[in-house]
């Protein structure tokens, strides 16, 4: 049995005005708020990507793929981002690639400003492609950084004791939303999103037999904004 994690990271960081995903979750003295932690400089101008076991230096997005990796029931993690990413983020990503390259691959969606069914459609098809035994897919967005391994696990556990379910979803006062995981049953469902919907639309019909996971609340806060970031990172600094 083979599940693999889809992060949906091709996002245009429109509402927050800058790239989100390469934005600390920790304020450092001397730093900007808004700067990015995943390049230092060094000699002759070239640059270095960070240690990201140093979690002060952990970035949204980075810590995302960190508890990822934390998942030992994640055969992989296919990481959907868009070519026009910034170049802190695609410095991240292709730190973690090298470090984890027999579990993590990174996909660029050339469409992806088309809309959030352009990345998890390039997602699918990668997978079906490249990663011939998954047996299921985990779509997470990169833009969640207060999931935790064991909230992942909880979903994970879930459909290993239902194989008959077609998805098993995380929900909180707003009902379904991701991470959500679909097994194979549903991946043409997948392919055949459009524009920019995203992967819980399918969850509102009644073709398919699915479960969900109460999780906190706080598990689906994202960093769209200046101000949902700085929420993140008073939740991290009363609970780390």
């Amino acid at each position: 049995m083979s599940i693999v994690a889809l992060v949906l990271a091709a996002g245009k960081s429109s509402r927050m005005g800058r790239d989100k995903l390469s934005m600390r979750l920790y304020a450092i003295d001397g730093a900007g708020e808004n700067e990015s932690s995943t390049v230092l400089p060094v000699e002759h101008g070239s640059m270095v990507p960070i240690n990201h076991e140093d979690a002060k230096s952990e970035t949204v997005g980075g810590r995302v793929l960190s508890v990822l990796l934390q998942v030992s029931e994640l055969a992989s993690i296919v990481v959907v981002h868009s070519p026009h990413s910034s170049p802190a983020w695609q410095a991240q990503c292709e730190q973690l690639r090298q470090l984890h390259s027999e579990r993590m691959q990174l996909v660029a969606c050339e469409q992806s400003e088309l809309g959030m069914s352009y990345s998890i459609r390039e997602g699918v098809q990668y997978v079906r492609e490249h990663i011939p035994s998954a047996q299921a897919i985990l779509i997470v967005l990169a833009d969640q950084p207060l999931l935790e391994p064991t909230h992942i696990q909880q979903l994970v556990a879930q459909w290993q004791e239902q194989r008959e379910l077609d998805y098993v979803a995380a929900t909180g006062a707003n009902g379904a939303a991701p991470p959500i995981l679909f097994a194979a049953s549903m991946w043409d469902g997948l392919e055949q999103l459009t524009g920019d919907q995203g992967a819980r639309r399918l969850l509102k019909g009644t073709d398919w037999y699915g479960a969900q996971v109460q999780l906190p609340a706080y598990c689906f806060w994202d960093a769209d904004t200046p101000s949902a970031l700085e929420r993140i990172r008073q939740h991290l600094a009363e609970n780390d």
